[in-house]
């Protein structure tokens, strides 16, 4: 399995991880809005120190090549096999259907936060739902039922399609939102979300002279 796809289920495994209550106060602690953190993405490991919280790293495909990890005491450090890449949030539009759901390619909702049941089991709980219209969602991650999925994502369920029409690479559309806007180059994940939360498409460097390479593709 490729390095980037193990990361990304890892770090789905990480999202799942993350509360409405705890992303709110995290948010809250960086000055930035849940739903900014949401777009590029936070987990949350609870073994690897003191409040840990987790975010990817993109290589120019939306692929996380990278998990960073920040502690409540300021400790800040890789995933074992991790390089650096850049804090963007991909355009949901850039691949529909199947592929959109790979690990680490959009954003889950947990059935509680969301307050559903799953469309699979019926269950209020343990499962997971795609983040854009959990009422009618176009995939699920189901914990309890196997048939008729795409396939297992490991420890977290079995992925199921349940929209066909959406199984149309949209070539038209970039790896980026589009805006009118300047894109904005920051540092760092919470300039980023920041960034966000202004209007802007942003992208965030891990440091202020790292990664000019990624930059030139986006």
């Amino acid at each position: 399995m490729p390095k980037s796809e193990t990361l990304a289920k890892l770090f789905d495994v990480l999202a799942s991880n993350v509360s409405s209550s705890m992303l709110k106060t995290l948010a809250d602690e960086l000055g930035v809005t849940p739903e900014s953190m949401k777009k590029l993405g936070v987990g949350f490991h609870p073994t690897k120190g003191t409040r840990c919280f987790a975010f990817p790293e993109r290589d120019i495909d939306g692929s996380i090549i990278g998990i960073s990890y920040r502690t409540e005491d300021g400790k800040k450090f890789m995933e074992e096999g991790s390089k650096h890449g850049l804090f963007f949030a991909p355009n949901p539009e850039f691949i529909k259907g199947e592929n959109a759901y790979a690990a680490g390619k959009h954003n889950w909702i947990r059935l509680q936060d969301a307050g559903v049941q799953c469309p699979i089991c019926g269950k209020p709980d343990w499962c997971l739902v795609s983040a854009g219209n959990p009422t009618d969602p176009n995939a699920a991650v189901c914990s309890r039922i196997s048939k008729g999925s795409k396939r297992e994502i490991k420890d977290c369920g079995f992925l199921h399609i349940l929209k066909p029409e959406g199984q149309v690479r949209n070539d038209t559309a970039g790896i980026l939102p589009e805006t009118d806007l300047p894109i904005l180059v920051v540092e760092g994940y919470t300039d980023t979300a920041a960034a966000m939360d202004m209007g802007f498409v942003a992208i965030g460097r891990p440091s202020a002279k790292s990664k000019l390479e990624l930059l030139l593709p986006l």
